[in-house]
């Protein structure tokens, strides 16, 4: 059993070394083509769920969420609460929880709406939402995929950020921050048409329309990869908001369709 398991290992870091450099250079070669910031982002866990949600009280201030996992892990978190919250709203606001988190995943928690709290009184009510946006906080965190970047040095070719050190800073310490990005990428590309391995589909936002402040300055084409028709991750270009898109969206559609094609014939 050993050496096979061991086999097993081995080829799970074979392929994930063989993505991750494959992603590297389809960054690299999109930066050179296109003179704009290049991000590959994989697709995070999708399949975990909360198991248990638990609320403890520590103090008259303070309680304690616990949320067990389908992995096995367990998370702490304080949350502000109030004397006024009973024993009894506690364990209420521990049932809605739980009730919100059944039958969905951890990633779907991740990029859920706010909680329905009408039931709830008013202290017990701000209790439920700060638990629920550490919940979710949780679930981004527990679901976050691998970020890859390329193509930070060309933004200096661009007047914007010769003219804009501030914009240039800003969007430099994301791109140093694997985290913040992957969250950032995924949620620039949510709510993307539909797309399939064999027919990407780029999702185009200019300015405002992006939901972070430092990209409301700039434009974002992204695009969903698949493995075989499982969703693998998101290519994208970042730019300037005067962006050529009338090339940028071809080629990021392009190199959607050639990670896909890659990715298939890696997993097989």
């Amino acid at each position: 059993v050993r050496p096979e398991k061991a086999r097993i290992v081995k080829g799970l870091s074979r392929l994930q070394a063989e993505l991750g450099e494959l992603l590297r250079e389809t960054c690299r070669c999109l930066a050179r083509l296109t003179q704009y910031v290049s991000v590959a982002v994989t697709a995070g866990e999708r399949s975990l769920t909360v198991k248990q949600v638990s609320l403890t009280s520590l103090s008259p201030e303070r309680a304690l969420l616990i949320l067990v996992l389908s992995s096995g892990a367990i998370e702490n978190r304080i949350v502000s609460a109030s004397p006024d919250v009973t024993l009894r709203e506690l364990h209420s606001v521990a049932t809605s929880l739980n009730q919100a988190c059944e039958g969905r995943s951890l990633y779907q928690i991740g990029r859920s709406t706010a909680l329905d709290v009408s039931h709830l009184s008013g202290p017990a009510a701000r209790l439920a939402q700060e638990a629920w946006q550490e919940l979710r906080a949780v679930a981004k965190t527990s679901t976050a995929g691998r970020a890859f970047a390329e193509g930070t040095a060309m933004l200096l070719a661009h007047p914007e950020f010769q003219r804009d050190y501030e914009l240039l800073r800003g969007l430099v310490q994301i791109m140093d921050d694997p985290a913040v990005l992957a969250a950032l990428i995924e949620r620039t590309a949510d709510g993307q048409e539909r797309a399939t391995a064999t027919r990407p589909t780029a999702l185009v936002r200019i300015g405002r329309e992006n939901p972070h402040e430092v990209l409301q300055r700039l434009a974002v084409v992204a695009s969903r990869f698949h493995a075989a028709q499982e969703e693998a991750g998101t290519i994208a270009v970042i730019g300037p908001t005067r962006m050529r898109y009338t090339e940028t969206i071809p080629l990021v559609e392009t190199a959607a369709g050639a990670l896909s094609d890659a990715l298939t014939r890696l997993m097989r």
